[in-house]
Parts: C-alpha cells; sequence; structure tokens
C-alpha cells in the first residue's frame, strides 16, 4: 500500500489527473485498511487516516463542487494550488502511519480473559466517573489532569469486557450514557464521537465482524455524525443561552422541516467537516503577506508539552487562536478557539515540499508510540486499553502541534504513573493467587503419588 500512496502523492502533486479521482483512489485505500485491520488489531491509525482524507482531502473536493461563496470558511486558492500540496502531503502523512516499524502489531494478540482483573475494571470506572465530576469545581493548574483521569472509565470498560466479566454491558450502558449526558449538557460532540468510533473497533478483536457489520458501521458513523451537524448549531445556542433544551427535542423539531437534508445541511456539513479551508487561507497568506514560521511554531509546541510553565511562565495554552490568527491574516474573535490544524501548520513552517516532511515524520511518531504501546501490550493487556486515552486528541486533524504534543506527553506520563503507582498493585494478588494454585496442585499431586506408593508397599 506504501507504494500505491508514493505513486498517487506523485500524481496529485503533478495534478496528472482530475482531483476528484486522485482523492477518491486516496479515500478507497483508506476503507480498505480499515475493513482489514479492524478486528485484527486496535484500529487506532486507521481511524486517525480516515478523518485525515475525509477532512484535508474529501470535504475539500465538494467545497469546490458545491460552489465556493460562503462569507468565511472558503477555499482561499485555486483547486491546483490547494491539491498540488495536500495531497502528497496527505499521503506522506499515511505513509508514516502505515510503515511496518517492527513485527509488533504483526505478532498482535488478542487480550486473554483474566477474571482477577474484573475488579480493576469497576475501580477505574469509579475513578473515571469521580474525576469526570471533579474537573467541573478543578482549579486550571488541575483540570487538564482530572479530564484524563476521567477518561479511565473507558478504559475500566474495555478490562470489563475483555474479561467477560457479567456486568460488562451494564457498565458499557452506563458509560456510554454518561457521555452522552456530559456532551448534550456542554454541546460539544467531539469526545462522543471519538470514543463512540474508537470503543467499537476494540469490540470487533472479540468477535470479528462481517464485512456487513464493518460497512454498517461506518454507515451508521456518518449517520450520526450528519445528525448531530443538523442539530448542534441550533442545540448549542439553547443551552449557552441558558435555556432548557433537549437534544432529542431539538433533532426532532429539525428532522420535521421540509428542508432538513436540503443545500442548506449539506452544505453545513461538508464546511464544518473541511479542515481545508483553513489550510487554504493559510496558503493565501503565507508566504506572500507573512514570512515562514521556519519551525518557531513546533519548537514552542514542543516547549510547552515538554517544559513545566513553572520554568517558562509566557508559554502558549492549548487553547488560544494565536497561529490562526497570524497566519491567515482572518478575523478571529478572543474568545474563538482554532486551530491552523496538523496540515497547515505543517506549511506556515516548511511551506510545500518542508511540510510533506513534516506530516510524515507527525505519521511516523504517532506509527512509533501506537509500536511501543502494542509491545508493552503483549505483556500486560493495561497498555493495550489506554491506547486511545493516549491517542483521543492525536487523531483529530482539527487541532495543533501544541495540543496533539501537550496531550500524547500528559497523557502518556499518566498512564505511565497509573501502571506503577495502581495497576502493577493488581499483579502480585494474581501472581499470588497463581501460585498458591500451582502449590495446591503440586501438593495434590504428591499427595497421589504418595498413596500409589503405599499402596504398592502393601500389596507387596
Amino acid at each position: 500500500m506504501t507504494r500505491l500512496l508514493a505513486i498517487i502523492a506523485v500524481v496529485g502533486w503533478l495534478q496528472l489527473l482530475p482531483n476528484d479521482i486522485t482523492v477518491a483512489a486516496i479515500a478507497v485505500l483508506s476503507v480498505a485498511r480499515f475493513f482489514h485491520y479492524v478486528d485484527k488489531r486496535p484500529a487506532i491509525l486507521e481511524i486517525a487516516a480516515l478523518i485525515a482524507v475525509l477532512q484535508f482531502l474529501v470535504a475539500a473536493v465538494f467545497m469546490y463542487r458545491m460552489g465556493n461563496d460562503h462569507v468565511k470558511y472558503y477555499m482561499y486558492v485555486d483547486e491546483s494550488t490547494y491539491f498540488s500540496f495536500t495531497i502528497p502531503a496527505t499521503c506522506c502523512f499515511l505513509f508514516g502511519l502505515f510503515s511496518q516499524l517492527s513485527r509488533a502489531i504483526e505478532k498482535f494478540r488478542t487480550p486473554k480473559p483474566l477474571p482477577q482483573h474484573n475488579n480493576l475494571g469497576v475501580a477505574l470506572v469509579a475513578i473515571g466517573f469521580l474525576c469526570a465530576v471533579t474537573v467541573r469545581y478543578s482549579p486550571d493548574q488541575v483540570r487538564f489532569v482530572f479530564y484524563l483521569l476521567a477518561q479511565l472509565r473507558y478504559v475500566g470498560v474495555l478490562y470489563l469486557y475483555f474479561n467477560k466479566s457479567t456486568i460488562r454491558w451494564a457498565a458499557t450502558g452506563v458509560v456510554f450514557l454518561s457521555l452522552l449526558a456530559d456532551s448534550a449538557r456542554s454541546g460539544m460532540f467531539h469526545e462522543l464521537l471519538l470514543w463512540g468510533t474508537l470503543l467499537p473497533t476494540f469490540y470487533f478483536l472479540a468477535r470479528p465482524p462481517t464485512m456487513k457489520v464493518k460497512v454498517l458501521f461506518l454507515v451508521t458513523t456518518f449517520c450520526v455524525v450528519s445528525a448531530i451537524q443538523l442539530v448542534k448549531h441550533e442545540y448549542r445556542e439553547l443551552i449557552w443561552k441558558g435555556r432548557n433544551a433537549s437534544l432529542s427535542a431539538v433533532l426532532f423539531s429539525s428532522l420535521e422541516r421540509e428542508d432538513a437534508f436540503g443545500r442548506e445541511w449539506r452544505e453545513g456539513l461538508v464546511m464544518r467537516m473541511n479542515q481545508g479551508w483553513i489550510v487554504s487561507a493559510a496558503m493565501s497568506h503565507v508566504p506572500y503577506a507573512h514570512d515562514y514560521a521556519h519551525g518557531e511554531t513546533i519548537k514552542e509546541a514542543l516547549i510547552a508539552a515538554l517544559v513545566p510553565r513553572m520554568l517558562v511562565k509566557d508559554k502558549r495554552t492549548a487553547s488560544s487562536s494565536e497561529n490562526a490568527r497570524e497566519f491567515t491574516g482572518l478575523h478571529i474573535g478572543t474568545s474563538t478557539s482554532m486551530g491552523l490544524s496538523p496540515l497547515g501548520e505543517a506549511y506556515v513552517n516548511f511551506g510545500e515540499l518542508g511540510g510533506c516532511g513534516v506530516m510524515l515524520c507527525f505519521g511516523l511518531l504517532l506509527n512509533s508510540i501506537y509500536h511501543c504501546l502494542v509491545r508493552l501490550g503483549h505483556s500486560d493487556q493495561y497498555f493495550l486499553f489506554v491506547i486511545p486515552l493516549i491517542f483521543l486528541q492525536a487523531i483529530k486533524m482539527e487541532t495543533e502541534f501544541l495540543m496533539v504534543f501537550n496531550h500524547l506527553t500528559k497523557s502518556s506520563i499518566l498512564v505511565v504513573a497509573l501502571y506503577y503507582g495502581f495497576i502493577c498493585e493488581w499483579r502480585p494478588r494474581i501472581r499470588s493467587r497463581r501460585s498458591r494454585a500451582r502449590q495446591t496442585g503440586r501438593s495434590r499431586r504428591s499427595a497421589k503419588l504418595s498413596s500409589a506408593v503405599s499402596i504398592r508397599t502393601a500389596v507387596r
């Protein structure tokens, strides 16, 4: 597949074929890879690829075909200029994601049932719920830590599912309903969509789905995304104004309209999925009205993620829109959180050729972390179950490197700290139970042997 990606990258760079055909080929390859691996190992990298292709390429094609006349969310450069960069850059990202760095993935083993870990799963779910409540009232300095700890409820559900707990489906339902309630309360649906996509890919490992189920999964995901896009704007206005609003009531009232799925909805869906508009805005502004950053924003992102704030007091926050405002020339309100996306940030730092190199390195980084976790998961299933937690923000293509690196760093530190400070406490108990069972078995065998010897002696 990597060879095909290299060929498609050259075709897109030279604009040898219509962009519709080239983008369709990349989309088909990404979907085919997802179908192939979704029941063989956690398909996190494949989901990241699908999101990137959808937001950078497919949605951009529809924008150019549907009419590029929105007041703000339109494509700021012509089609050939945009795709001659984004097609090879996206292919480089996929090349990095899909490169085989070791044989750890090929030797992937589905987690075996360990009933001793059921109590651990219940404990993680309880900690997650407690921190989900605490995060609302915690100070800003530790809020992100509680946010990460709140994600442990999903890790606990995976423990219960793979260890065949009797309460696994009840726990899954409760956790999913809490996720839906949090999304309805805040009007933010990213977490719902991400976890709603990531968790089923783990469930498919235990019960490999048929091709019909795989297709149904993708179609259902698209329908849910479409429904959320249909009501999101209206619903947010209601709840942010302090009015009592029901998500289901807003959805049904929207569906009752004659033009519910008309041109306005289609354009809104495409525009909200399309991250190409802000990439094109950066391409129209840099380097003509603003010089390349030459790696400065990536350097700031690494410092912000790796160096404590007490040592760098003026480092940027993950929710700022400084880069988008500076490198696109657009008027973005101070209360608006908007990122350039990894593709846009790669371009504003090093241009087209260098941007492709950055996207290749970004794909290799995610691939390396994934390989490391899978390798560790061979000895302890904990590292397999925390893969979605670590990649939760990294697979979103609308965030900048600052948020990606910040989440990868802090979530990795938290995962390691939890392992040595909490998870390992459960391992001695399991080992002691196993050793007692082995000792009991040996005692029984020795007793049988001694009785047999006694019988032989008596006979003689």
